[in-house]
């Protein structure tokens, strides 16, 4: 089973268990959510780190820009953080739900920015099949 068979079998699995996750957490207290929250942004830092140390071996032109890919998401996320952060110390009812509003925005757009990559990633290995299968048929081809 190629590497990206794996890799799809695996994104389902976090996929389904994160919708569980967020839909068991959605009436749970502040507390139980931070928690939540930190455990996610510690997984997510440590898949990064694994994508990096994996790409680092790795340095070719489609390497390099899905590296800058991931690169440009984790300055977005980090200055997302620090501006949710920096908002926690709003006691201000007006500025808490806009607060709340734009977390729900991002969650968003964060989502249907994984819907894209998943659909990105289907076609990279469907390509990549379809180069391995006319690899193999002309050197088939050729061995005659």
């Amino acid at each position: 089973m190629p590497e990206s068979d794996q890799l799809f079998d695996q994104l389902a699995d976090r996929a389904k268990d994160a919708k569980d996750r967020v839909r068991a957490n959605s009436t749970a207290t502040k507390e139980k959510l931070e928690v939540q929250i930190a455990e996610a942004r510690a997984s997510a830092d440590d898949t990064t780190k694994q994508l990096q140390d994996k790409t680092a071996d790795s340095r070719d032109e489609l390497a390099e820009r899905w590296d800058e890919v991931r690169r440009s998401w984790n300055e977005h996320v980090t200055k997302i953080r620090e501006k949710i952060e920096a908002e926690k110390a709003e006691r201000n009812v007006e500025k808490v739900q806009r607060r709340a509003k734009r977390a729900e925005d991002e969650a968003v757009a964060a989502v249907k920015f994984a819907l894209l990559a998943i659909e990105e990633a289907e076609a990279d290995v469907l390509e990549a099949a379809l180069a391995r299968a006319e690899a193999d048929e002309l050197a088939t081809a050729q061995a005659r």
